[in-house]
Formats: C-alpha cells, sequence, structure tokens
C-alpha cells in the first residue's frame, strides 16, 4: 500500500508542476494547482517515510536523489516551454505514460514492491507438499528481469540471510540460451522453515521471470529393480555377431536386430558419434564397455547404483567383439559412449544438476544425450527444461527422455513430452504398452516413439549382467540407434529423426498411446 501511495504522489508531483506553468502563462497562479503542489509533496515525504519505516533495506536516500533529478528535469522543461500550451500538454502526456512505465513498475521494485500474488499456471507449483522433494542446498532457482533487479532481491531477502550464485556458471554459448540468466538462492538451515514464504515473495514479486523449486529427482523403484539373470549364459547364435549373450536379448527379434546389423554392415560412418548417458555414472572398466567408452570426468566413472551402466549397454555396448551382449549402436567405429552423472549413488539428483548435465553434455560435443529420469511436472521447471533441450539442440545434439513408470499421460511428468526432445514410452515382447509406461496423448505432436523395455539384459558394474525394466531401459535402445544414425549424419535434427522413426515404425497394439515401435533396420534402408 505504501508504494502505491509513494507511486501516485510522485506522479501527481510531477504533473502538479506542469499545470503550474500551464496556468501561470495565462494568469496569475489558481489554487488548485498550488495546492495540488503542496498537496503531493506532503504525500510523497510521508510515503519516503513509509518506505523507510517498512522496509530498513531500502536506500531511501537513492530514491530521493534520482527522484530529484527526474523532478528537475520537468522543472526546466516546463520552464522552458512555459509560453507554449501544446508543448505543456505533451510534457503531462508524455509525464503520465512515463510515470506508469516506470514508477509502478520499475521504481516500485526499487522501494521493494510487493505486488499483489499473481495467478499462476495451474500445473505449476507456488508451495511445497508432501509429494515434492526440495534440494537441502539451492532450494530455489530463478531469472531476475535484470541485473538492477538482481540488487533489489538480493536486499529483499537480506532477513533470510539468502545467499546467490549462477545457476549454470560453466555455459560455453550464453548468447544462445537465457539459462545463464538464471541464479540459484540457497537459504540457511535456520530460515528452511521460511522456504514456502521465500519462494511466493520471489514469485509475486514483480522482478523474475521464473521461479522453481530446485526438486530432487529420484529413480523410480521400476527403474531399480533387478531381475533373477539365470538366463545370462551363451546359447546357439540366432544372430549375425559372436557375442555371447546376444541371443538372450528379448528385444532383439521385435527390433529385426539381424536385419539391422547386416545392413550396417554394409555401410561407413562419417564420424564416430557420441553418446552421452545423464545418469547414475557409468563403470567405465565394464569389459564390454570399455572399448566404446570416453571418460568426461574421472569422478562420472563409477556407478554404484548400476543404472547408468545399464543404460549404457543397451545403447553402445560393444557389439561382435565375444564379449558379453551386443548393443544397437553397432560395431567398433560407430559410437562412443561418456558418462554425465546427474544422479548421486543414492539415485537421486536436482534439476539443477540435471539441468547442468544437458548443457555440460551438448558443450562437450555430444551427438545424442540420454535421459532415463524424469519427475513431477510444473509448467515452469517444463520450461527450464525445454530452454536446456533447445540449446542442445543448437550444439548439434538430439535429445531422448524417458516417458515415466506411472502409468499415466506422459504429459504429467518431466521432462518427457517436450517438443525439442523424442520421448520414449516402454512396449513388451508382444508390443503392448508395459503396463507401468506412461503413455501419450497424441504420439506424433509429442514426439513419441516407443521401444521394448521389460527384463531387457544389459550391463551391470562389475563385469556383470542383468535384466531391469522401465522406460529408463527403452530410452537407450533408442539413443543407440540415434547414435547410428548421426554417426551416418551428423547434421540431423531431433525433427528429422523422429520423422524417421515415425515413417518407418511399426505399430504396436495402441500405437495412439505408444507411438510407433522403433524399426532400425527400415531406419537404415531410408537413409540410404
Amino acid at each position: 500500500m505504501i508504494t502505491a501511495v509513494y507511486a501516485a504522489s510522485w506522479i501527481s508531483l510531477a504533473l502538479s508542476t506542469v499545470l503550474w506553468f500551464f496556468f501561470k502563462r495565462a494568469l496569475p497562479v489558481m489554487k488548485v494547482p498550488r495546492i495540488l503542489l503542496l498537496v503531493s509533496l506532503a504525500a510523497y515525504w510521508l510515503s519516503i517515510l513509509g518506505v523507510q519505516t517498512t522496509n530498513g533495506s531500502i536506500n531511501t536516500l537513492s530514491l530521493l536523489l534520482r527522484d530529484t533529478v527526474v523532478l528537475a528535469t520537468v522543472f526546466l522543461l516546463s520552464k522552458y516551454f512555459f509560453k507554449n500550451k501544446y508543448a505543456l500538454l505533451l510534457l503531462m502526456a508524455g509525464i503520465g505514460a512515463g510515470s506508469y512505465l516506470q514508477y509502478f513498475n520499475y521504481l516500485r521494485s526499487s522501494a521493494g514492491y510487493t505486488a499483489t500474488p499473481t495467478t499462476l499456471p495451474t500445473d505449476s507449483i507456488p508451495t511445497t507438499d508432501e509429494t515434492i522433494l526440495v534440494a537441502s542446498d539451492g532450494e530455489i532457482l530463478f531469472d531476475p528481469k535484470n541485473d538492477h533487479d538482481l540488487e533489489v532481491i538480493k536486499k529483499m531477502l537480506m532477513p533470510w540471510k539468502v545467499t546467490f550464485q549462477k545457476t549454470f556458471p560453466d555455459l560455453q554459448h550464453i548468447d544462445q540460451t537465457e539459462l545463464d540468466d538464471y541464479y540459484t538462492a540457497d537459504i540457511p538451515d535456520e530460515f528452511v522453515a521460511d522456504r514456502d514464504e521465500i519462494f511466493n515473495l520471489l514469485t509475486n514479486s514483480g522482478l523474475t521471470q521464473d521461479v522453481v523449486f530446485n526438486e530432487v529427482i529420484a529413480l523410480s523403484p521400476e527403474d531399480l529393480q533387478v531381475f533373477p539373470a539365470a538366463d545370462t549364459t551363451a546359447g546357439s547364435a540366432l544372430y549375425p555377431v559372436n557375442d555371447p549373450l546376444a541371443n538372450n536379448m528379448d528385444q532383439f527379434p521385435m527390433l529385426d536386430f539381424g536385419a539391422f546389423f547386416n545392413l550396417l554392415s554394409l555401410k561407413t560412418p562419417v564420424k564416430k558419434a557420441k553418446i552421452a548417458i545423464l545418469d547414475t555414472g557409468i563403470d567405465a572398466e565394464h569389459e564390454d564397455l570399455k572399448g566404446n567408452y570416453i571418460s568426461t570426468n574421472t569422478k562420472y566413472d563409477r556407478d554404484v547404483v548400476g543404472h547408468g551402466t545399464h543404460c549404457a549397454g543397451i545403447a553402445a555396448a560393444v557389439t561382435n567383439n565375444g564379449i558379453g551382449i551386443a548393443s544397437l549402436g553397432g560395431s567398433n567405429g560407430w559410437v562412443s559412449v561418456t558418462s554425465i552423472k546427474v544422479l548421486g549413488d543414492g539415485g537421486g539428483g536436482t534439476q539443477q544438476t540435471i539441468l547442468a548435465g544437458i548443457a555440460a553434455a551438448a558443450d562437450q560435443g555430444a551427438d545424442v544425450i540420454s535421459m532415463s529420469l524424469g519427475g513431477q511436472r510444473n509448467a515452469l521447471s517444463q520450461r527450464l527444461y525445454d530452454q536446456a533441450f533447445q540449446y542442445a539442440n543448437q550444439q548439434g545434439a538430439i535429445v531422448v527422455v524417458a516417458a515415466g513408470n506411472d502409468n499415466k499421460k506422459a504429459s504429467r511428468v518431466l521432462p518427457s513430452a517436450s517438443p525439442y526432445a523424442i520421448t520414449v514410452a516402454a512396449v513388451d515382447n508382444r508390443g503392448e504398452k508395459a503396463v507401468f509406461s506412461n503413455f501419450f496423448e497424441d504420439a506424433p505432436a509429442e514426439l513419441g516413439i516407443a521401444a521394448p523395455g521389460v527384463q531387457i539384459l544389459s550391463s551391470l558394474p562389475d563385469n556383470r549382467y542383468a535384466r531391469m525394466s522401465g522406460t529408463s531401459m527403452a530410452t537407450p535402445c533408442v539413443a543407440g540407434i540415434l547414435g547410428v544414425m548421426k554417426a551416418l549424419q551428423p547434421s540431423l535434427t531431433t525433427q528429422q529423426a523422429f520423422q524417421l522413426f515415425n515413417n518407418t515404425g511399426a505399430e504396436t497394439t495402441n500405437t495412439a498411446k505408444t507411438g510407433k515401435l522403433v524399426q532400425p533396420a527400415r531406419i537404415l534402408e531410408a537413409m540410404n
């Protein structure tokens, strides 16, 4: 309330100054403009005192200095145009328009203005509850409207001793994204109970573009279930590769793996495509991965959980090397695989670590970014992911993400159903939607496709092999195919890749919900 009085009184003060000169040009100054000038001046001083009283962190001296300079300019212009009534009228109109823009938007933020709470999108999350886990450090991510607003925000949150740092300090192409504008607000433990209040204050301050909780993203139980691996012994060869466990890979018949590998042997890659697995890390010394593995950072070259190593094997295990399993990444020379560890040893990460991982993978030249993870969707968080995906696309990477394992609409979880990434649902070996898999409302529009995701055999740390189920397994299946596609056509875009998937894919028992089942051999034929 007090800042509304401040803004209104200053506008009245400026306008009454011009009015005083307007009437003075024709006759002695009337009482009304003189009274208006005095009342406005009194209201202005009272509002300045009120701002100082209600928010001691605001520097009222800077407000007075700025307002004095502006008012002096108005006075001098009015005096100069004293004899020109049209110029004075134009000046009043300019004051009205300029004051509205500046004093009701910009200057009110300088005075610590807190707006009436705005109506947020229906799928946004303005406060936390039992279903949302927020990082214990760096609880809130926000985008200030400009650098000046950041300083005002710091003063506004000073009572809570909140500290700030750049959310994505290592971006290499800051001119290509708004991600560089984001800051992370860290709330001290002593004030963590006020987290929702701080979130709402940032959201409704008028000083920010976006405000989101730095939500914890954890792998679902479905993602972590390892099935008995009694059938992982070598058997008679069913495919034109010598990997002893290839015949036990139940997804291969659905994908016509034999035809795919034979066609691949007739082609020559233009480059060796890099697949980045954003996950729990990868066992860099695994016998069936190390031939294709490139280290991004040594701290990413281990995997306590096993999830990342399992995904890496599906996408890029060395094929036709006489060891372990085969993959859709082709034989040596087609793809390499690297790890960006965005999930900790407990299987969880945060929005910040995951988004930073996407940017890091893109900056380090990944051709394909595979993300078998997700969390509860809200509009502002999805906007952040979309920006990260766009940044990756601009660096030449195609992002592929899991639809999720909640048997609900993929559009209700993030980061799936993004227009800048390919989303993968899971089917079983009969071509039916896996009972756990999320589904699409309109698969073509949502860049939705399907891949096998039930009891998929792949690598685990310490040279082990086992079966796991989930859209987490379907996603690296597509990532491996994408790696081959990018090796053949490095300039391939997300939209072009999806069109190939959609045009060549096979129908499932419910294609509208799952998207078409990927058919890698048909894709190779279409890329001739």
